[in-house]
């Protein structure tokens, strides 16, 4: 019996170390400290880290369609006045880039 209680403790222990780390990953705010404001508890959680790099995916999706279009424009420019207008224009596609 004795045995038993000590499998039940270890058991109990387990579940509650379990659970702290579910709420830690999946952001409960009881899980952080009181100082953080609920804007800091956010960014710590799971769900926080998957929208900052869905924001970052995103912003760098806009800026690769503009490159894309860039050089589409440069293409079609290429084709109809010569190698040297595209030549010239490179200078001023980096700045749209930046």
């Amino acid at each position: 019996m004795d045995e038993n209680a000590r499998g039940n403790i270890k058991v109990m222990y387990a579940i509650t170390d379990l659970q702290r780390r579910l709420d830690q990953t999946l952001g409960t705010p009881k899980s952080y400290p009181n100082n953080f404001s609920d804007k800091d508890r956010e960014q710590l959680t799971l769900n926080g880290r998957v929208h900052r790099l869905e924001t970052k995916i995103n912003e760098l999706e806009k800026k690769t369609n503009h490159v894309i279009s860039l050089l589409e424009e440069l293409c079609q420019r290429s084709r109809g006045e010569g190698t040297n207008v595209v030549m010239s224009r490179i200078p001023s596609i980096a700045e749209e880039l930046i």
